[in-house]
C-alpha cells in the first residue's frame, strides 16, 4: 500500500467533542468513562490521545436501542 492510498482506507475517527455533538451524549467525563470501561468503542493513539471510530459508534448505538411497542392487529 502506498502512503497516498492510506488516507482513503483510514476509518473516520471522531474527537470526544465530535461524539458529544453528533450523538448528544452527556459530558466529556461521561464519554471518557464509558470508553475507559470498554462500553463505548474507542482507539488510543498515544498516551493521552483517544479517538472514537464512527462506524463502531454507529453499531454500538444501534445495539443500544430498546423498547418500543408491538402493534396488535384486530
Amino acid at each position: 500500500m502506498h502512503l497516498t492510498d492510506w488516507g482513503a482506507n483510514m476509518p473516520l475517527l471522531l474527537t470526544e467533542k465530535q461524539v458529544r455533538e453528533r450523538y448528544n451524549i452527556g459530558s466529556r467525563a461521561t464519554i471518557y468513562a464509558l470508553a475507559a470501561r470498554g462500553v463505548l468503542p474507542s482507539v488510543r493513539l498515544g498516551k493521552r490521545l483517544v479517538r472514537f471510530p464512527a462506524e463502531e459508534l454507529e453499531r454500538w448505538l444501534a445495539a443500544q436501542v430498546t423498547g418500543g411497542t408491538k402493534m396488535q392487529q384486530g
